[in-house]
Order: C-alpha cells, then sequence, then structure tokens
C-alpha cells in the first residue's frame, strides 16, 4: 500500500515511516500504526504536515 501512495504522489519510499519489520503486513491498520509511532517518537511533529 505504501508503495502504491509513494508512486502515485511521486514521493520517494524513503520518506515514509514503516512498521513492517515490527507488525508483519496487517492491511489497511499499517496506515495509522505508522502515523501513531511517528508521532510518538517525535518523527512527525504538529505543524509539520
Amino acid at each position: 500500500m505504501f508503495q502504491a501512495v509513494a508512486k502515485s504522489l511521486d514521493i520517494p519510499m524513503e520518506r515514509f515511516y514503516l512498521t513492517l519489520h515490527k507488525y508483519g503486513n496487517i492491511s489497511s491498520a499499517s496506515c495509522a500504526i505508522a502515523l501513531d509511532e511517528a508521532v510518538r517518537d517525535g518523527s512527525i511533529r504538529a505543524g509539520e504536515w
């Protein structure tokens, strides 16, 4: 799913926060989990997007 989004938005995969290595493929929940983890660890901060 992330690869399709990256391709359609022309964003390099290196910019995506991925959790596949931790949880495996959990389909659409991957997006929500990645967003939550990125906010919690400071990778994404308020006002950056």
